[in-house]
């Protein structure tokens, strides 16, 4: 606290005093001051308030709606496409959006989809020209087994878990470690970038075709923000829903405690109109519906964005 709290911060405490009593004093010989707006409410009130601050059963409702939509996704494109099975001679759109699944399974309709545990787009950047198997091909690494995990976060991320879970093994102190390295490290990477592949590989991967122009207000871009932020909010809230996953023994919190192996968009209260979109863009993946001609995204969206923070966005309508 000491390093991160600076005079005149306001830190908000929704907590009892079994948590707040030992830390409140430190907080405010920092210059900061405390407010505690469940104070005088008993445990039971305080957790039905925070409950309703943080929407949780319209989330619940709205997690519900989410998956539905998405089954029909993994239901047309039966289960998606395996990681170690992709190539880019596949009938990729050039733009769209990702939805990474666990561990692939043999598919059968009647069978329940496997959890989320990524989601992601390209091309935010306006002028961009990266097509969305540009971007696919980066996670998964190359046809021999191997990767680069400075042009993929995702497998950053998958790798530095891997050292966390197998701390007797002697990985490369390198590992995440500037934007590019030359060949020797890269050579004493081999190994550790090879396991990456190979657990990725066994992933599955959903897709949307989104053909929007770059740019961070793209139609992809919408769907992205609000899919990370609904479901990396149910998994924070309600940590059962996320179950086994290697993401859980992650050194970043956010990852443990989102379910997704995201770091973007987490915990951010979802526009849920993106749940229309979403549906609509569906349909025209699966061919039941035509490409728009126009974005179908609400209007203005990312001009009315709040600014981000890098605390937990939980309390945005909160003074």
């Amino acid at each position: 606290m000491r390093s991160l709290l600076r005079p005149g911060d306001t830190v908000g405490l929704y907590c009892g005093e079994e948590y707040a009593g030992p830390i409140r004093e430190v907080i405010r010989s920092q210059g900061s001051r405390t407010v505690e707006p469940l104070f005088h409410l008993s445990l039971g009130f305080r957790l039905r308030s925070l409950a309703k601050l943080n929407s949780e059963d319209e989330l619940k409702r709205d997690l519900k709606k989410f998956y539905k939509i998405i089954r029909r996704l993994w239901q047309g494109q039966r289960g998606g496409r395996r990681f170690v099975e992709m190539n880019g001679k596949m009938n990729w759109p050039e733009r769209g959006v990702y939805f990474i699944t666990g561990k692939a399974l043999e598919f059968e309709r009647s069978a329940s989809m496997p959890r989320i545990i990524r989601v992601g787009t390209h091309a935010v950047s306006k002028g961009s020209r990266t097509t969305l198997w540009d971007r696919i091909s980066t996670h998964r690494g190359t046809g021999a087994g191997t990767g680069s995990h400075r042009s993929s976060i995702f497998r950053s991320h998958v790798g530095r878990t891997i050292m966390r879970t197998e701390a007797d093994t002697k990985w490369p102190d390198s590992w995440a470690a500037g934007q590019s390295a030359p060949i020797s490290i890269r050579a004493n990477e081999l190994e550790l970038e090879q396991r990456v592949s190979s657990l990725i590989g066994e992933m599955n991967l959903l897709w949307l075709n989104i053909p929007d122009a770059a740019g961070p207000a793209s139609d992809r871009a919408y769907i992205e923000r609000n899919a990370i932020g609904l479901l990396s909010r149910t998994g924070l809230l309600s940590p059962k829903t996320i179950g086994p996953w290697l993401g859980k023994f992650s050194d970043d919190w956010r990852i443990a405690t989102s379910g997704l192996w995201n770091l973007n968009h987490l915990f951010l209260k979802p526009d849920l109109s993106f749940l229309d979109v979403l549906g609509e863009y569906v349909d025209i993946t699966l061919g039941n519906t035509s490409e728009p001609q126009r974005s179908i995204a609400p209007a203005n969206w990312y001009s009315q964005l709040k600014s981000e923070s890098d605390q937990l966005s939980l309390f945005l309508n909160q003074d």
